[in-house]
């Protein structure tokens, strides 16, 4: 059992009968459905055939809360004009030679396709958990150990995600989250 699965139990565990409420059966259901890891563009990040080297591309992975209060994990490959511009001057770049990743591949990253007026993730996000905010702050709606097990495993499978990339490929810094306690349990996780 993964570390992200186990804090998952105790959730739910922990949760009782109150898993029926609305706000809890929606972040399950999140959860269960793999804490919104993106599978498909996982493995299109994974597939060789998308790299323009022979060696391991190096990576960026960015972790941040959006607008709308979702967590959205992305990735970047270090020589890229559209990574976010406060992350360049944290990062000391290598001169590059070449561009790690196939240029038609980071096409399709750079945004959302559209089929039928409906929007898809963008290729280069590899997670992304609808209401994280509300996860983070609603600590007096819910029991602190359901909320502080689900941010466990939030940030449990993240790192797993992690681990799973950095087989194949070279993470040169990716986000940490940090978690705050309050009268002993986690209550909110920021992102660095």
């Amino acid at each position: 059992m993964t570390q992200s699965n186990k804090f998952l139990l105790d959730a739910l565990l922990a949760a009782g009968e109150d898993k029926k409420h609305p706000f809890l059966s929606r972040l399950f259901q999140e959860a269960e459905d793999d804490f919104g890891v993106c599978s498909g563009a996982v493995k299109e990040l994974m597939d060789e055939k998308n790299w323009s080297v022979k060696r391991r591309p190096k990576i960026i992975v960015v972790a941040r809360e959006n607008q709308s209060g979702n967590l959205t994990v992305r990735w970047y490959p270090l020589k890229s004009v559209n990574q976010p511009t406060r992350y360049k001057s944290q990062i000391s770049i290598e001169k590059l030679s070449e561009l790690e990743f196939e240029e038609s591949y980071l096409g399709q990253c750079e945004g959302t396709e559209m089929t039928g007026g409906m929007p898809y993730r963008p290729l280069n996000e590899i997670m992304w958990f609808r209401q994280f905010r509300d996860l983070c702050r609603s600590r007096n709606e819910v029991k602190s150990e359901i909320t502080a097990s689900l941010l466990h495993a939030v940030e449990a499978r993240y790192l797993e995600l992690l681990d799973s990339i950095g087989k194949k490929l070279v993470i040169k810094q990716a986000s940490e989250f940090v978690p705050i306690y309050k009268n002993g349990w986690v209550s909110d996780l920021e992102l660095h």
